[in-house]
């Protein structure tokens, strides 16, 4: 079975603290704003197209965030 790049990438990420920071953000981004979608901050959306939870999780995990 062969996984693609960006599933790797995210299996990397699984016990990393940078994956804490990231569930962290989305709790509070979600929960505390009690929303369903967010502007994605990732690199590759720069904050311009809305996303799921599920969806930003990815992309901040593969394309890291604008900082």
């Amino acid at each position: 079975m062969t996984h693609n790049k960006e599933l790797m990438i995210i299996e990397d990420y699984i016990n990393d603290e940078s994956y804490k920071g990231v569930i962290s953000f989305l709790d509070f981004a979600f929960q505390k704003l009690s929303i369903k979608t967010i502007c994605c901050p990732c690199l590759k959306c720069l904050n311009i197209g809305c996303k799921d939870r599920d969806k930003v999780c990815d992309h901040l995990l593969v394309y890291v965030i604008v900082g």
